[in-house]
């Protein structure tokens, strides 16, 4: 028991190694590139008047909730069209 419990944890160890190698290559190839050039908090970002405005839409209608409900309703229907796809290509429906 203490062997295979040695051997899986230089299996372990191993395999840390491979991905840290993977990652500073990664890191190393990736060190060549410009930086990004486009700030995309600031072009995305909402001015303040809109922000005021919107927090009081948000009030009367929760926008929030509705998006959660359509996301999750969205979901549910994608979830069941890859069923019945799945259904329909082995044959069962």
């Amino acid at each position: 028991m203490i062997v295979n419990l040695a051997i899986s944890q230089k299996v372990c160890d191993v395999i840390l190694d491979v991905c840290e190698g993977i990652k500073n290559v990664l890191e190393w190839l990736l060190g060549f590139l410009p930086d990004d050039p486009l700030d995309l908090d600031k072009l995305l970002a909402v001015p303040k008047a809109v922000q005021d405005v919107l927090g009081y839409v948000n009030w009367l209608v929760p926008l929030g909730k509705m998006l959660a409900m359509v996301a999750t309703w969205f979901g549910a229907i994608m979830l069941y069209q890859v069923i019945r796809f799945g259904l329909k290509a082995a044959h069962v429906i």
